[in-house]
Protein backbone atom coordinates (compact mmCIF):
# COMPACT_ATOMS: atom_id res chain seq x y z
CA UNK A 1 0.00 0.00 0.00
CA UNK A 2 1.27 3.50 -0.84
CA UNK A 3 1.94 5.38 2.40
CA UNK A 4 1.21 8.87 1.02
CA UNK A 5 -1.45 9.19 -1.66
CA UNK A 6 -4.24 11.59 -2.72
CA UNK A 7 -7.87 11.30 -1.62
CA UNK A 8 -9.09 9.94 -4.93
CA UNK A 9 -12.06 11.31 -6.87
CA UNK A 10 -12.52 15.07 -6.54
CA UNK A 11 -15.40 16.02 -4.28
CA UNK A 12 -15.89 12.51 -2.86
CA UNK A 13 -16.98 11.76 0.74
CA UNK A 14 -13.51 12.27 2.23
CA UNK A 15 -13.07 15.68 0.65
CA UNK A 16 -16.55 16.72 1.74
CA UNK A 17 -16.00 15.81 5.42
CA UNK A 18 -12.33 16.84 5.74
CA UNK A 19 -11.88 20.48 4.70
CA UNK A 20 -8.99 22.90 4.31
CA UNK A 21 -9.13 25.92 6.62
CA UNK A 22 -8.15 29.15 4.91
CA UNK A 23 -7.82 32.86 5.58
CA UNK A 24 -8.82 35.39 2.93
CA UNK A 25 -6.51 38.36 2.39
CA UNK A 26 -7.93 40.52 -0.35
CA UNK A 27 -8.57 38.14 -3.21
CA UNK A 28 -5.80 35.77 -2.17
CA UNK A 29 -6.47 32.57 -0.27
CA UNK A 30 -3.96 31.61 2.45
CA UNK A 31 -4.12 27.97 3.59
CA UNK A 32 -3.77 27.55 7.36
CA UNK A 33 -4.48 23.87 8.04
CA UNK A 34 -7.09 21.13 7.96
CA UNK A 35 -10.29 20.46 9.90
CA UNK A 36 -13.05 17.86 9.85
CA UNK A 37 -16.80 18.04 10.27
CA UNK A 38 -18.34 16.34 13.31
CA UNK A 39 -21.84 17.84 13.17
CA UNK A 40 -23.74 18.64 9.94
CA UNK A 41 -24.82 22.02 11.33
CA UNK A 42 -21.27 23.31 11.07
CA UNK A 43 -19.19 22.06 14.02
CA UNK A 44 -15.65 21.11 13.07
CA UNK A 45 -12.56 19.94 14.95
CA UNK A 46 -9.01 21.04 14.15
CA UNK A 47 -5.71 21.54 15.98
CA UNK A 48 -5.65 24.43 18.46
CA UNK A 49 -2.49 25.84 16.90
CA UNK A 50 -4.28 25.92 13.52
CA UNK A 51 -7.29 27.67 15.07
CA UNK A 52 -5.07 30.28 16.72
CA UNK A 53 -3.36 31.03 13.44
CA UNK A 54 -6.73 31.14 11.70
CA UNK A 55 -8.09 33.69 14.18
CA UNK A 56 -4.75 35.48 14.50
CA UNK A 57 -5.02 34.98 18.27
CA UNK A 58 -1.97 33.59 20.07
CA UNK A 59 -3.63 33.16 23.48
CA UNK A 60 -3.09 29.74 25.04
CA UNK A 61 -5.87 30.26 27.57
CA UNK A 62 -9.24 28.52 27.20
CA UNK A 63 -11.18 30.94 25.07
CA UNK A 64 -14.45 31.42 23.22
CA UNK A 65 -13.56 33.49 20.15
CA UNK A 66 -16.08 35.41 18.07
CA UNK A 67 -14.04 36.46 15.07
CA UNK A 68 -13.30 40.06 14.19
CA UNK A 69 -15.43 40.86 11.10
CA UNK A 70 -12.28 42.09 9.36
CA UNK A 71 -10.74 38.61 9.65
CA UNK A 72 -12.31 36.45 6.94
CA UNK A 73 -11.69 32.78 7.74
CA UNK A 74 -13.41 29.85 6.12
CA UNK A 75 -13.47 26.15 5.45
CA UNK A 76 -13.43 25.34 1.74
CA UNK A 77 -16.15 22.87 0.82
CA UNK A 78 -15.86 21.05 -2.51
CA UNK A 79 -18.16 18.30 -3.76
CA UNK A 80 -18.93 16.30 -6.86
CA UNK A 81 -22.65 17.09 -6.49
CA UNK A 82 -24.04 19.38 -9.17
CA UNK A 83 -26.62 22.10 -9.03
CA UNK A 84 -29.53 20.70 -11.10
CA UNK A 85 -30.19 24.13 -12.61
CA UNK A 86 -26.66 25.12 -13.62
CA UNK A 87 -24.76 21.83 -13.71
CA UNK A 88 -21.98 23.44 -11.64
CA UNK A 89 -20.42 21.48 -8.75
CA UNK A 90 -21.79 22.56 -5.38
CA UNK A 91 -19.21 24.08 -3.06
CA UNK A 92 -17.77 27.26 -1.66
CA UNK A 93 -16.44 28.97 1.43
CA UNK A 94 -18.07 28.16 4.78
CA UNK A 95 -17.27 31.20 6.92
CA UNK A 96 -15.98 30.65 10.47
CA UNK A 97 -18.18 32.19 13.19
CA UNK A 98 -16.69 30.97 16.48
CA UNK A 99 -13.73 29.05 17.84
CA UNK A 100 -13.38 27.29 21.21
CA UNK A 101 -10.11 26.04 22.71
CA UNK A 102 -10.42 23.33 25.36
CA UNK A 103 -7.69 23.77 27.99
CA UNK A 104 -4.40 21.87 27.95
CA UNK A 105 -4.95 20.32 24.49
CA UNK A 106 -3.88 20.97 20.90
CA UNK A 107 -7.49 20.50 19.79
CA UNK A 108 -10.07 23.18 19.01
CA UNK A 109 -13.72 23.35 17.97
CA UNK A 110 -14.76 25.58 15.07
CA UNK A 111 -18.26 26.65 14.08
CA UNK A 112 -18.85 27.50 10.42
CA UNK A 113 -21.95 28.84 8.69
CA UNK A 114 -23.60 26.14 6.58
CA UNK A 115 -25.50 27.73 3.68
CA UNK A 116 -28.94 26.83 2.42
CA UNK A 117 -29.32 24.81 -0.77
CA UNK A 118 -29.92 26.80 -3.93
CA UNK A 119 -33.36 25.21 -4.40
CA UNK A 120 -34.44 26.27 -0.90
CA UNK A 121 -34.96 22.69 0.32
CA UNK A 122 -32.88 23.14 3.46
CA UNK A 123 -29.29 23.43 4.59
CA UNK A 124 -26.43 21.94 2.63
CA UNK A 125 -25.88 18.36 3.77
CA UNK A 126 -22.22 17.88 4.70
CA UNK A 127 -20.91 14.43 5.66
CA UNK A 128 -19.45 13.98 9.14
CA UNK A 129 -16.80 11.67 10.54
CA UNK A 130 -17.24 9.12 13.33
CA UNK A 131 -15.34 9.67 16.58
CA UNK A 132 -13.92 7.22 19.09
CA UNK A 133 -12.55 7.45 22.62
CA UNK A 134 -10.54 4.29 22.03
CA UNK A 135 -6.81 4.82 22.57
CA UNK A 136 -4.77 3.41 19.67
CA UNK A 137 -2.43 0.60 20.64
CA UNK A 138 1.23 0.31 19.82
CA UNK A 139 1.54 -1.55 16.53
CA UNK A 140 -1.93 -0.49 15.34
CA UNK A 141 -2.26 0.87 11.81
CA UNK A 142 -3.67 4.39 11.46
CA UNK A 143 -4.46 6.74 8.58
CA UNK A 144 -3.90 10.51 8.60
CA UNK A 145 -5.96 12.75 6.31
CA UNK A 146 -5.26 16.33 5.29
CA UNK A 147 -4.29 19.02 2.78
CA UNK A 148 -0.57 19.62 2.50
CA UNK A 149 -0.60 22.32 -0.19
CA UNK A 150 -3.15 24.71 -1.62
CA UNK A 151 -3.34 27.85 -3.74
CA UNK A 152 -6.45 29.86 -4.52
CA UNK A 153 -7.80 33.20 -5.61
CA UNK A 154 -11.22 34.83 -5.68
CA UNK A 155 -12.57 36.56 -8.78
CA UNK A 156 -14.32 39.90 -8.82
CA UNK A 157 -17.72 39.74 -7.15
CA UNK A 158 -20.69 38.98 -9.41
CA UNK A 159 -24.45 38.98 -8.81
CA UNK A 160 -24.17 35.41 -7.50
CA UNK A 161 -21.09 35.99 -5.35
CA UNK A 162 -17.44 35.22 -6.05
CA UNK A 163 -16.03 32.59 -8.34
CA UNK A 164 -12.93 30.94 -6.99
CA UNK A 165 -10.05 29.15 -8.67
CA UNK A 166 -7.97 26.85 -6.52
CA UNK A 167 -5.55 23.95 -6.64
CA UNK A 168 -4.91 21.66 -3.70
CA UNK A 169 -2.82 18.65 -2.82
CA UNK A 170 -4.57 16.08 -0.63
CA UNK A 171 -3.06 13.21 1.29
CA UNK A 172 -4.01 9.93 2.90
CA UNK A 173 -0.98 8.82 4.90
CA UNK A 174 -0.69 5.30 6.35
CA UNK A 175 1.45 4.41 9.34
CA UNK A 176 1.83 2.45 12.55
CA UNK A 177 1.57 3.69 16.16
CA UNK A 178 4.87 3.37 18.02
CA UNK A 179 4.31 5.36 21.24
CA UNK A 180 1.27 6.45 23.28
CA UNK A 181 1.58 9.24 25.83
CA UNK A 182 -1.51 9.27 28.04
CA UNK A 183 -0.65 12.55 29.79
CA UNK A 184 2.08 14.25 27.72
CA UNK A 185 5.26 13.47 25.81
CA UNK A 186 7.24 16.41 27.18
CA UNK A 187 6.61 19.64 29.08
CA UNK A 188 7.26 22.05 26.23
CA UNK A 189 6.25 21.05 22.69
CA UNK A 190 3.92 18.08 23.19
CA UNK A 191 2.57 18.71 26.68
CA UNK A 192 -0.78 17.03 26.05
CA UNK A 193 -2.04 13.45 25.47
CA UNK A 194 -0.70 12.26 22.12
CA UNK A 195 0.75 9.36 20.17
CA UNK A 196 3.60 8.85 17.74
CA UNK A 197 3.31 7.26 14.33
CA UNK A 198 5.45 6.85 11.22
CA UNK A 199 2.73 8.42 9.05
CA UNK A 200 4.02 11.31 6.95
CA UNK A 201 2.29 14.49 8.16
CA UNK A 202 3.21 17.58 6.14
CA UNK A 203 2.55 21.06 7.52
CA UNK A 204 -0.84 21.85 6.01
CA UNK A 205 -2.24 18.56 7.32
CA UNK A 206 -2.25 19.86 10.92
CA UNK A 207 -5.75 19.59 12.35
CA UNK A 208 -6.74 16.70 10.11
CA UNK A 209 -8.21 13.47 11.49
CA UNK A 210 -6.28 10.29 12.23
CA UNK A 211 -8.45 7.22 11.70
CA UNK A 212 -8.06 3.85 13.34
CA UNK A 213 -8.53 0.56 11.51
CA UNK A 214 -12.30 0.82 11.95
CA UNK A 215 -12.42 4.21 10.26
CA UNK A 216 -13.09 6.19 13.46
CA UNK A 217 -11.19 9.33 14.44
CA UNK A 218 -8.83 8.47 17.30
CA UNK A 219 -6.51 11.47 16.94
CA UNK A 220 -5.90 14.92 15.45
CA UNK A 221 -2.72 15.64 13.48
CA UNK A 222 -0.54 18.03 15.48
CA UNK A 223 3.14 17.90 14.43
CA UNK A 224 5.91 16.20 12.52
CA UNK A 225 9.64 15.94 13.20
CA UNK A 226 10.29 15.19 9.55
CA UNK A 227 11.98 12.25 7.86
CA UNK A 228 11.96 10.68 4.42
CA UNK A 229 10.97 7.48 2.67
CA UNK A 230 14.31 5.79 3.37
CA UNK A 231 14.65 6.63 7.08
CA UNK A 232 10.96 6.86 7.91
CA UNK A 233 8.88 9.65 9.44
CA UNK A 234 8.30 10.77 13.02
CA UNK A 235 4.87 12.33 13.46
CA UNK A 236 2.49 13.01 16.31
CA UNK A 237 -1.26 13.28 16.77
CA UNK A 238 -3.30 14.45 19.76
CA UNK A 239 -5.36 11.71 21.36
CA UNK A 240 -9.05 12.30 20.64
CA UNK A 241 -10.59 11.13 23.91
CA UNK A 242 -9.64 14.10 26.17
CA UNK A 243 -11.47 16.48 23.82
CA UNK A 244 -14.81 15.02 24.96
CA UNK A 245 -14.44 17.14 28.13
CA UNK A 246 -14.17 20.26 25.96
CA UNK A 247 -17.20 22.54 25.88
CA UNK A 248 -18.87 24.73 23.27
CA UNK A 249 -21.48 27.44 23.80
CA UNK A 250 -24.27 26.25 21.52
CA UNK A 251 -28.00 26.08 21.03
CA UNK A 252 -29.18 22.48 20.72
CA UNK A 253 -32.66 21.67 19.36
CA UNK A 254 -33.58 25.35 19.36
CA UNK A 255 -33.01 25.79 23.10
CA UNK A 256 -31.16 28.87 24.42
CA UNK A 257 -27.40 28.70 23.95
CA UNK A 258 -25.47 27.14 26.82
CA UNK A 259 -22.19 25.38 27.46
CA UNK A 260 -22.31 21.76 26.33
CA UNK A 261 -19.47 19.27 26.23
CA UNK A 262 -18.56 17.18 23.22
CA UNK A 263 -19.39 14.21 25.46
CA UNK A 264 -22.99 15.45 25.90
CA UNK A 265 -23.26 16.05 22.17
CA UNK A 266 -22.19 12.44 21.59
CA UNK A 267 -24.64 11.12 24.19
CA UNK A 268 -27.46 13.02 22.47
CA UNK A 269 -26.37 11.93 18.97
CA UNK A 270 -25.36 15.41 17.83
CA UNK A 271 -22.02 13.86 16.89
CA UNK A 272 -21.41 10.35 15.61
CA UNK A 273 -19.44 8.15 18.02
CA UNK A 274 -18.71 4.45 18.32
CA UNK A 275 -19.49 2.22 21.30
CA UNK A 276 -16.48 3.55 23.24
CA UNK A 277 -18.77 6.28 24.57
CA UNK A 278 -19.74 3.77 27.27
CA UNK A 279 -16.15 3.90 28.57
CA UNK A 280 -16.20 7.64 29.21
CA UNK A 281 -17.02 9.20 32.58
CA UNK A 282 -17.52 12.95 32.86
CA UNK A 283 -17.79 14.89 36.10
CA UNK A 284 -18.24 18.60 36.80
CA UNK A 285 -20.04 21.61 35.41
CA UNK A 286 -19.22 22.11 31.70
CA UNK A 287 -19.19 25.89 32.23
CA UNK A 288 -16.46 25.70 34.90
CA UNK A 289 -14.32 22.76 35.97
CA UNK A 290 -14.77 19.27 34.60
CA UNK A 291 -12.75 16.11 34.30
CA UNK A 292 -13.07 13.14 32.04
CA UNK A 293 -11.71 9.65 32.47
CA UNK A 294 -11.49 6.75 30.07
CA UNK A 295 -12.11 3.18 31.12
CA UNK A 296 -10.64 0.67 28.69
CA UNK A 297 -10.86 -2.94 29.65
CA UNK A 298 -7.48 -4.60 29.18
CA UNK A 299 -5.69 -1.29 28.69
CA UNK A 300 -3.89 0.83 31.27
CA UNK A 301 -6.01 3.99 31.28
CA UNK A 302 -4.33 7.38 30.98
CA UNK A 303 -4.85 9.73 33.96
CA UNK A 304 -7.92 11.94 34.18
CA UNK A 305 -7.62 15.45 32.79
CA UNK A 306 -8.89 18.55 34.51
CA UNK A 307 -10.57 21.19 32.37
Amino acid sequence: MTKFRPFGAFGGPTQRAVLPLIRQVGKDIQPVGTGFMVNPNGIMITAAHVARELAMNESREPINVTLDPDIICSALYASNEKDPNTGIEIGGLLHVAKIWYPPALDIAFVQVHVPQKVDGSGALQIPIVRLTAQVPRIGEHVLGVGYYRMDGRLSDKTTTGHDMSFAQETALSDGVVSEVHGEYRDLSMLNFPCFRTDCRFDGGMSGGPVLNQRGCVCGVICSSLGGDESTGYTSYASLMWPAFAGALELSLDGAPARWVTLYEMACRNFVNMDESISRLRLEGDPSTTRSISLLNEGYEPPPSLGG
